[in-house]
């Protein structure tokens, strides 16, 4: 069961570079899960970028703090 999710992107261009994506879940009890995919770039024979995805973790659980610091680490900062 999914309640909420967020998809976490910090890169400068997500449609040209190689990246991970987190997505945080949380079930209705308060549990907290993380899935992980890395995105990588490479260049096709049309001189394209595409995106080969790699999904290495999936539904894994993580501690309150551990979400906490992951959208931590993504929302904007105030400057």
């Amino acid at each position: 069961n999914q309640n909420s999710f967020i998809g976490l992107e910090h890169i400068s261009n997500f449609e040209t570079e190689s990246h991970s994506i987190f997505t945080l879940y949380s079930s209705e009890k308060g549990e907290s899960f993380v899935t992980i995919e890395n995105k990588l770039a490479k260049t096709n024979d049309k001189d394209e970028i595409e995106f080969e995805g790699d999904e290495f973790i999936e539904y894994i659980s993580i501690s309150s703090e551990l979400k906490n610091s992951i959208i931590f680490a993504v929302e904007p900062k105030n400057q």
